[in-house]
């Protein structure tokens, strides 16, 4: 059985938008409705998740569980190549290090754990009196 992580997007009857592998190893970002899914290689879905807008879709972190998991599981050669395959296209576009809105140090004054960053889990916090804002002394 190939690769299948059109659920449970494939039963939303309403526009929504979807992180696709293309043939070149790019992720494109894609609207489809449920009758869509037919049109679709189910096996070249990046992860589950579906998005209102096209920008969620582009920025949202892509969680991998599900790829990693059919690598390491999949029923059958098939199913495990395809996820490697997605897993790889996936890893390609991590960017390592942290985001420009980053501090050099996590915060520990008590910022709601919302405003962390979610890739390295630092701190966002723009508060004057967030500690991550001042420079630590050493």
């Amino acid at each position: 059985m190939p690769l299948d992580l059109t659920f449970p997007g494939s039963l939303n009857s309403e526009p929504h938008y979807r992180r696709y592998l293309r043939p070149d190893g790019t992720i494109h970002v894609v609207c489809v409705q449920d009758f869509d899914y037919r049109d679709c290689d189910t096996s070249r879905f990046v992860d589950e998740a579906t998005f209102l807008t096209s920008v969620e879709a582009e920025t949202a972190p892509i969680f991998t569980w599900r790829l990693v998991h059919a690598v390491e599981c999949g029923e059958d050669q098939e199913t495990r190549a395809q996820a490697a395959r997605n897993l790889e296209a996936v890893r390609c576009h991590l960017t390592p290090g942290h985001r420009p809105q980053c501090r050099p140090h996590d915060c520990r004054c008590g910022c709601p754990r919302t405003q962390d960053c979610q890739d390295c889990h630092r701190c966002v916090c723009w508060r004057s009196m967030c500690c991550a804002e001042q420079p630590q002394n050493h």
